[in-house]
């Protein structure tokens, strides 16, 4: 189920499958995010949405565990 925040500084978040993305672009009505491990682990993993409906294809694979299954 996806989930949107804000972090503090104001930037979007949506949360999906124990990940977390940030949103880096709008295009078109599409919502382009990108893993928040994106620096630390080197993850390339995004997601793309238009509304609520994650766009086919999507997401992509992560480099690194969720969260979820990092408590595990």
């Amino acid at each position: 189920m996806l989930s949107f925040s804000e972090t503090q500084k104001g930037n979007r978040v949506c949360s999906f499958l124990g990940y977390e993305y940030r949103l880096v672009n709008h295009i078109d009505g599409i919502d382009v995010y990108r893993c928040r491990e994106d620096k630390q682990s080197k993850c390339r993993a995004s997601l793309k949405i238009r509304g609520e409906t994650i766009c086919p294809g999507y997401p992509t694979d992560h480099t690194h565990h969720s969260a979820h299954q990092m408590t595990e």
